[in-house]
């Protein structure tokens, strides 16, 4: 949960009623809010992290809105031509190549106003913004830009700027040791040349994600706003700046589009397009236990903040733009139990009962953690996200069959693992400090890719994996810690040669229980302990846990 101030008369003003304490609260319980405190007039509100629209007193306001049926839309023009321009330069697509932008006129900003939009631009910053590192927001007083603007990169030590609270001009690279500025350092942490945004008379507005120029400063009863968010990510980039749109629209004014053109693209921001979904009752049935027609649906959606209608006994749902936690049909279900109200769905008794039991395959696992620690291993637990490069390219085999990630944040996080023993490799290099012997395993899921799953086109598989490194380690080290594993376990086995590409040929043994391969060990080869940076040699292996338990089982 997100803590977020704000002030109840500036809240009323925003609503457009007289409000309480007490009734905040009743209308915060219908969202993913909850109040924290109330001091005078202050209220902390604590805001479910996957609900940034919120982050802020407009968007508490319009969510109140939508629940007490007053809200109105503001009226957008999607089609009118661009106010402003901005070139891409080719300098700046290697270090920050994203860049959207919006111009919100005649809006109505109090010191209060100015406060809440500092607010939201910080909390965003801190959660979906990853800390500025996937995208930075900057809030200009457009009256006093000059445009067209450049969005180009330069070196670090070349730019000059006077930064917001100073007076006097500074080189950025003494803005970066200075506070507030010196805990951003680490944005640039790589890179000779730093993004700007430049006017058309050439003076610097901003150098993202670290500093923006006093020129521009926001200050309040300014009627027009310049929004610009730069980052690494363009889905997130987008995303945050209709975020930013939508909420400051909350105190009136005229949106206004942005012309951005990149050196082979051409972008024209904000889209703040709606995304639609089809719903059927019985959906919401099935998944609340609630039985509700569409007349009463529709209702529920309008207090959600959706628009809706009925399509051929069907609801067609439209979701705003600044709502981005929606991205699937179950977040709207979600968003109309709780305005139903969870307290309101009747209990009942359960149709069928079974008796639980656990699964063979986690039993496995669990004796197999403690025979795993009784033989010295230490368990570490890595992120089921990880990339093509590591899963294959640095372990010598095929690129195929790699489940990977649409849009990632990061490139480190492209794909779903598809097998454990890239991961360990990555520890062990991470921890090349550490004294010797090494010795790690892991008990976690794989994904990869399987036909037959008809809804998902992928396989959820338990594997566990073990390595050891040491000055001196071979087969026959890896060897014995299997042998003592599935003895202990009780499970029959045999070791028979196989050829890896990830393992010394002639030092490799795929393992066989009953008739079903189920896994493979055998000392890493040198190229992928030199791809992970590994100085010392390894033997590990890699069981399918699943399969293991499938097949002894079956016997």
């Amino acid at each position: 949960m997100i803590p977020i101030k704000v002030n109840l008369m500036d809240l009323q003003t925003l609503v457009g009623a007289k409000l309480s304490a007490e009734d905040v609260s009743k209308f915060l319980t219908l969202t993913k809010c909850e109040i924290k405190f109330v001091r005078g007039e202050l209220i902390e509100l604590l805001v479910s992290l996957d609900r940034p629209d919120l982050f802020s007193a407009e968007g508490i306001s319009r969510a109140i809105k939508h629940i007490m049926g007053i809200y109105e839309e503001p009226a957008i023009d999607v089609k009118a031509e661009p106010v402003c321009q901005v070139r891409v330069d080719d300098e700046v697509l290697d270090v920050r190549p994203y860049i959207a932008c919006a111009v919100v006129e005649n809006v109505n900003l109090s010191h209060e106003a100015l406060m809440q939009m500092r607010q939201l631009q910080r909390k965003l910053h801190e959660t979906y913004c990853g800390r500025k590192l996937l995208a930075s927001i900057e809030i200009h007083d457009y009256s006093l830009v000059e445009g067209p603007l450049t969005y180009t990169a330069r070196k670090i030590e070349e730019i000059t700027l006077s930064p917001r609270g100073r007076k006097e001009k500074l080189k950025l690279t003494e803005v970066m040791m200075r506070e507030p500025w010196r805990r951003e350092r680490y944005l640039l942490h790589g890179y000779e040349k730093c993004p700007v945004i430049v006017d058309s008379a050439g003076e610097v507005l901003s150098a993202p994600p670290i500093v923006e120029s006093a020129k521009t400063k926001i200050t309040p009863h300014m009627s027009d706003v310049l929004l610009i968010v730069t980052g690494t990510n363009d889905r997130i980039v987008k995303e945050v700046l209709e975020i930013f749109v939508a909420n400051t629209l909350e105190r009136g004014g005229t949106p206004k589009r942005v012309k951005i053109q990149y050196p082979d693209d051409l972008w024209v921001t904000p889209l703040m397009e709606s995304s639609e979904f089809l719903i059927e009752p019985h959906q919401v049935e099935e998944a609340l236990g609630i039985k509700i027609d569409s007349t009463e649906l529709i209702a529920l959606l309008l207090k959600s903040g959706f628009k809706a209608k009925i399509e051929d006994g069907r609801v067609r749902v439209i979701v705003p733009p600044y709502r981005i936690d929606v991205i699937h049909e179950i977040d709207i279900i979600e968003d109309i139990g709780i305005i139903y109200g969870f307290e309101n769905v009747r209990e009942g008794a359960v149709s069928v009962l079974n008796t639980g039991k656990e699964l063979i395959v986690n039993k496995l696992a669990r004796k197999a953690r403690k025979i795993m620690a009784f033989m010295g291993f230490q368990e570490v637990i890595t992120h089921i996200l990880s990339n093509r490069e590591a899963l294959s390219k640095r372990m010598r085999l095929e690129t195929d069959g790699i489940i990977e990630i649409v849009n990632p944040i990061l490139r480190k996080y492209s794909a779903l693992r598809s097998w454990l023993l890239p991961k360990l490799l990555e520890f062990l290099s991470n921890n090349k400090h550490a004294a010797y012997p090494q010795k790690i395993f892991e008990i976690g899921k794989v994904v990869t890719i399987c036909k037959e799953n008809e809804e998902t086109k992928t396989k959820c598989t338990l594997k566990l994996a073990a390595a050891m490194t040491d000055y001196k380690v071979g087969f026959e080290d890896i060897q014995a810690s299997l042998f003592s594993l599935l003895e202990n376990l009780q499970i029959p086995f045999k070791l028979e040669p196989a050829y890896h590409p990830s393992f010394i040929r002639g030092r490799t043994a795929q393992i066989r229980v009953y008739n079903d391969v189920v896994g493979i060990l055998g000392e890493i080869y040198p190229e992928v302990l030199e791809n992970f940076k590994l100085e010392n040699p390894v033997a590990a292996f890699e069981i399918d846990l699943e399969r293991v338990s499938g097949v002894h089982a079956e016997s």
